[in-house]
């Protein structure tokens, strides 16, 4: 909206009290022909600027998205939070008062669910493989290093407590190199970290397709941390990843958050097994156990993950490093403008940093050590588990008993099995008939369901691919149809803004797709037969 516009629409607006004071034919029709006038030079600047902001994310995908969305008034709407919420009986309102009570809610339910799983027989270190005797030491800080880290932190407005976003850090960083490598080597020599880098301020964000409104168990929290505190733990990081890489420490099966590992190799991995197994002379079936956990991340002992970081190296001030860094952690929360009181973390890896994933990663990282006969893929903390074996009813026995070891497993290691989230498959040809009337898989006791037909699911989706019971890639394929199409809808709603450039390359992107999918070229569903690894692709 230029000053020229807005000129325009405040001559518009005398023009149409003129006509209402005095509707003579002059009057009437001068109104109209500057009106006509005024809509399409509107329209004209709306279509010139919706153009330049395309051709400025020309090549980025995401903000593109969100400027076709931004257009179609499909943003994300962050609603307002309600005037009161509900808690063990309770009713909170007023701003503070609902801030504290979600700092509570936040800061208690990794204890909580802690302090409800049962004792195991077994102590988290029968499960470690034989202690790494190389010990990790903290390289000494450089600005080159400083500055080669912070690029890699992405440029954002957002900010934590101290109110300095990333984009302003990188801003003024060359004013603060000396006195940050100085604080920094500081840091990695003593052990010590600044509580002002381990406070968080959280936003509660309401979860899509929950129902309930005032109930905080409906919300998940998004941590702002400090930059300068995020910049330490990128370095920090760096290091570990090298060294953890070097020593192969981590499980080799381990796709999450680790570079040059994508969603590719676990699918690849799991359907390579299936494959092979269906291919035999006598085919076996193949049961996949996909493991859920509540709130693995906060329910992280720091204990348990201090001692199994000394068993893989980090030991002496590396250890004590790591130490202050899980521990006197705080965190308040943030609504309409107050802040709740800060509360203390117990437990759990910090949400929102840089450390928190791959720490997680060196926590389950002997999961795999349970048992021989299970083949487990992780992705973070996805867990899946695999066997086979031509003898039904052999198998569900022989999963049954490798399940109650790898519930043995989370308890040593304090982490809580979702089990009404915990679903198994049974991938099988077509052939295969089963009568699932007497099988049965459980852990902890429970039942676990199944997905397949008859169930109340019937496929899974598997690190972003959609699977059913016989490998059909139906339930995919519907997925994808669905998203080409809906996509297909949004381009062609918005087509008159896109500059002649960007069109070309994304209709012949579109186009493509549909070729590659068997597709019709616009909306449509139909059945079509695909080679899986064209998915894959």
């Amino acid at each position: 909206m230029t000053q020229g516009l807005l000129k325009s629409r405040k001559k518009k607006e005398q023009l149409f009290s003129r006509k209402l004071k005095n509707p003579t034919n002059f009057n009437i029709e001068k109104f109209k022909i500057f009106n006509n006038l005024y809509v399409l030079i509107c329209r004209k600047s709306r279509i010139s600027y919706y153009r330049d902001r395309f051709e400025y994310f020309s090549k980025d995908i995401k903000k593109t998205w969100g400027v076709i969305n931004e257009v179609l008034g499909r943003e994300k709407n962050r609603e307002s939070l309600p005037d009161y919420f509900i808690s063990k009986g309770h009713i909170l309102s007023g701003s503070f008062d609902i801030a504290q009570g979600f700092n509570n809610f936040f800061s208690n339910i990794g204890p909580e669910l802690a302090s409800q799983i049962p004792l195991s027989g077994k102590n988290f270190s029968d499960y470690l493989s034989e202690e790494v005797k190389e010990n990790f030491i903290f390289a000494n800080i450089t600005e080159e290093i400083i500055l080669d880290n912070l690029k890699k932190i992405k440029t954002k407005n957002s900010a934590g407590p101290d109110n300095i976003s990333s984009r302003l850090l990188k801003e003024i960083i060359g004013v603060l190199l000396k006195p940050l490598v100085h604080v920094f080597n500081l840091s990695f020599k003593s052990g010590y970290i600044p509580p002002e880098l381990k406070t968080a301020q959280i936003i509660p964000i309401f979860k899509n397709g929950s129902e309930d409104k005032h109930s905080f168990n409906n919300y998940r929290p998004i941590s702002l941390l400090s930059n300068f505190g995020k910049l330490l733990e990128k370095i920090a990081a760096s290091q570990m990843i090298k060294y953890l890489n070097k020593f192969n420490i981590l499980y080799i099966h381990q796709y999450g958050f680790r570079k040059g590992h994508s969603t590719m190799h676990p699918v690849i991995h799991f359907l390579d097994k299936i494959y092979k197994s269906l291919n035999k002379n006598n085919p076996d079936y193949n049961l996949s156990i996909f493991i859920d956990l509540k709130k693995a991340f906060d329910t992280c002992d720091f204990n348990i993950l201090l001692k199994k970081l000394s068993h893989y190296g980090f030991r002496g001030i590396s250890n004590s490093w790591f130490e202050n860094y899980l521990k006197n952690r705080f965190q308040y929360t943030y609504v309409n403008g107050v802040k709740s009181n800060l509360n203390t973390l117990y437990t759990g890896v910090p949400q929102g940093s840089v450390l928190g994933p791959l720490l997680f990663l060196i926590l389950i990282n002997d999961l795999a050590n349970i048992s021989q006969n299970l083949f487990s893929l992780l992705f973070a903390d996805d867990t899946t588990f695999q066997i086979s074996s031509n003898k039904l009813k052999d198998l569900f026995k022989l999963a049954n008993l490798e399940l109650e070891k790898a519930s043995d497993w989370f308890k040593a290691n304090k982490l809580t099995l979702n089990v009404s989230k915990t679903k198994y498959i049974l991938l099988r040809k077509k052939n295969q008939q089963v009568d699932f009337s007497n099988l049965e898989l459980k852990i902890n006791g429970e039942t676990i369901e199944r997905i397949g037909e008859g169930c109340t699911q019937s496929s899974f989706k598997f690190v972003g691919i959609h699977l059913d019971e016989f490998l059909s890639w139906e339930p995919h394929l519907k997925h994808v149809r669905g998203k080409l199409s809906s996509a297909n809808f949004a381009l062609s709603r918005v087509k008159n803004l896109f500059p002649t450039t960007i069109k070309k390359t994304i209709y012949n992107s579109i186009f493509k797709s549909h070729l590659e999918y068997g597709l019709p070229c616009w909306g449509g569903v139909k059945s079509s037969k695909l080679n899986p690894i064209h998915i894959l692709q």
